[in-house]
């Protein structure tokens, strides 16, 4: 995924180790690794408005994969709110 994100950056092949560890690169990572599991058949595919959600660039931010990483507020927090941008029920 660090490989992908870096070749669709603005600077592909500059300041590689920031993205890799940098937290504003996170979100998209994230983003990218759905995609995949998705492509995948290992999550369903998502809503129409879900699709053109991950579809879109930067959609996902590094505060929404904390919050779901620490498993802050899941019943009613970020992952809810994602999952639900992505149109699973």
């Amino acid at each position: 995924f660090d490989r992908k994100l870096d070749g669709e950056s603005l600077h592909p092949g500059k300041a590689t180790f920031e993205k890799m560890i940098g937290g504003m690169y996170i979100g998209e990572v994230a983003r990218n690794m759905l995609l995949e599991l998705i492509g995948d058949n290992i999550l369903p595919a998502p809503s129409p408005q879900g699709k053109i959600f991950l579809a879109t660039n930067d959609v996902i931010g590094g505060e929404q994969v904390a919050a779901i990483c620490a498993l802050q507020d899941v019943l009613g927090g970020e992952l809810v709110a994602l999952t639900e941008r992505l149109g699973y029920d």
